[in-house]
């Protein structure tokens, strides 16, 4: 978990503790840190401490010295309470959600999924960021409820959180979305979403998405069509630089200007 401060921050966490005492003998974003290891472990406070103490891989996630002796177990129970009375509990699970998204931890997908119904849309949307962050196979499922959130700020967040080959099982999950979506600003990211996947199914529904008509959409608006000319450069794939060529001299001026933006991109590029 080195690294992540920008995740968990200690200054999130100032409002719960009085300037007049000084700084908290221990950090408030290392606690967090350890109430996300504790919840995924399932452990107690005492076992969580334990852990702290004894076990090296807990010392290397919290970028522990190897003898450190850990804090004593009432250390997170006045940490939550602290975050009780000044309202930041939430704040802590939202810092723990993207935290355990951006560890692409596996294991808390269940844990995750369990919070896509919490009544807090802001809840949803860390839940939602989160799983799209692990973006594994497993994850598929539980990000289709995401996708189905009635806030497209949820929808919006798995979008913005899928990237890479390792997300190539959310393609087809991706391109059903689209059928659904009625955003224009989610639609967007979903399909920048499938040029950062780069698959081969990715790239079939971007081919798609870039011609002027199709099934699904009928005369597609001229946006849609330039994301996916933006998609396809992002995936990068011959089957997709053949599209842009093709689609350089395409009868639309917009389209057609994206098209060449992203083939004169694509050569800047250093070949690997």
């Amino acid at each position: 978990m080195r690294g992540d401060g920008r995740i968990v921050r200690d200054e999130d966490f100032a409002e719960c503790y009085s300037e007049r005492m000084g700084r908290p003998s221990i950090p408030p974003s290392l606690l967090a840190k350890v109430l996300l290891l504790q919840y995924r472990c399932g452990l107690s406070d005492e076992q969580a401490m334990e852990s702290v103490a004894w076990d090296l891989r807990w010392k290397v996630a919290l970028g522990l010295p190897v003898d450190h002796r850990g804090w004593h177990p009432t250390s997170l129970t006045k940490y939550r309470a602290r975050l009780l009375l000044h309202g930041k509990e939430r704040l802590a699970l939202e810092c723990s959600l993207r935290l355990a998204g951006e560890l692409g931890m596996e294991a808390a997908i269940p844990a995750l999924s369990r919070q896509l119904d919490h009544a807090d849309e802001r809840v949803r949307k860390a839940v939602a960021l989160g799983l799209a962050k692990i973006g594994s196979r497993n994850a598929a499922e539980p990000l289709r409820r995401a996708l189905r959130d009635k806030s497209p700020e949820v929808r919006m967040q798995v979008a913005l959180g899928i990237g890479g080959r390792k997300s190539s099982a959310l393609a087809m999950p991706l391109v059903v979305a689209m059928d659904e979506e009625t955003d224009e600003a989610v639609q967007r990211e979903l399909v920048l979403a499938l040029g950062r996947i780069g698959s081969a199914d990715a790239v079939q529904a971007l081919i798609k998405f870039a011609q002027p008509t199709g099934r699904i959409f009928g005369r597609k608006p001229v946006g849609l069509r330039v994301a996916a000319v933006e998609a396809l450069r992002l995936a990068a794939t011959p089957a997709a630089v053949g599209t842009l060529q093709g689609l350089s001299d395409d009868g639309d001026k917009q389209v057609r200007a994206a098209a060449r933006t992203a083939l004169k991109e694509l050569k800047r590029q250093p070949r690997g």
